[in-house]
């Protein structure tokens, strides 16, 4: 039953993206349990020797830093991000945002003039 309910989810998920729908893109990110592959990285002992104590934070802040010097070096730029970092406030678009950066989205009224 559980392979039919995740068959199920990924035809919705499917059927979100290619409408374009944002909000229910969004609520559904929201929703998503934390992936279980990042629970336990602070135990391993290699990354307690370099002084990582939250890896997840630490690799955003690497992508933060090489963002912030692809966009001061370059007219333009590409990164692929996950729709999480695309759309929740936690994600890295958001934390450029916080870092005084212009970010537009679908649902900006300006975005579509562009």
């Amino acid at each position: 039953m559980a392979a039919v309910d995740d068959d199920e989810r990924d035809v919705s998920g499917v059927r979100i993206w290619a409408t374009g729908d944002v909000a229910v893109l969004t609520s559904s990110l929201e929703r998503k349990p934390e992936d279980p592959c990042w629970q336990g990285f602070g135990d391993i002992s290699f990354v307690k020797d370099l002084g990582i104590k939250d890896l997840a934070a630490s690799i955003d802040e690497a992508w933060l830093k090489a963002a912030e010097k692809s966009l001061s070096e370059n007219q333009q730029s590409v990164a692929l991000l996950e729709m999480s970092d695309v759309l929740l406030p936690s994600g890295v678009l958001a934390k450029l945002k916080a870092r005084g950066y212009t970010v537009l989205g679908p649902t900006d009224p300006t975005y579509a003039a562009r």
